[in-house]
């Protein structure tokens, strides 16, 4: 395979457990993958993933972040309004928000309220993963509020490791 940027030949490495690949064009910060192929410029150092059933990693991130304890940031709830197809206008009138306050929720500059952060979760898990209620509410975490756990949990990067046919979810990594 030819590089994009410079021409140059590529070669092909496995991402691993130890050196993954970040996956940063899914839109969040802390998404790293495991088991694909990279094919790899030396010449201009240009990574190009080849990834696997990309919508069944999606639908595994998603789940990551829908029942995930800690509080959701703006891009993870950007990630799950884009994953169930939503404009953000749209999904602001669903939540009960002006489209100017969903935009600074999913920037970072405003928290999303505890209830509409319910209803995001919620909305994901009927909308797109097609659950009953009472399975609903045994996957939906009770989030927790507290700075410390807000801090605690909500950066640590998720590993997903593609074995066999499937993506798995890896250990979250330890907190530094």
């Amino acid at each position: 395979m030819k590089c994009a940027e410079c021409s140059s030949e590529m070669r092909v490495q496995k991402a691993t457990h130890e050196k993954p690949y970040h996956f940063e064009r899914c839109g969040l910060d802390n998404v790293f993958l495991a088991g694909i192929d990279l094919h790899i410029c030396d010449r201009c150092n240009f990574a190009y993933p080849i990834i696997p059933r990309i919508q069944d990693l999606h639908r595994t991130i998603a789940s990551i972040l829908i029942e995930k304890r800690a509080a959701l940031e703006g891009q993870e709830i950007r990630y799950l309004r884009k994953w169930i197809g939503m404009e953000a206008q749209a999904f602001a009138e669903i939540l009960g928000l002006r489209p100017e306050h969903l935009s600074k929720v999913e920037n970072g500059k405003l928290p999303l309220g505890a209830a509409a952060e319910r209803l995001t979760r919620v909305y994901a898990m009927t909308y797109k993963q097609k659950m009953e209620f009472g399975e609903i509410s045994e996957r939906l975490p009770r989030v927790q509020r507290t700075k410390d756990a807000r801090t605690r949990r909500a950066n640590l990067p998720h590993r997903c490791q593609f074995r066999g046919n499937r993506w798995r979810v890896e250990e979250e990594a330890k907190a530094a």
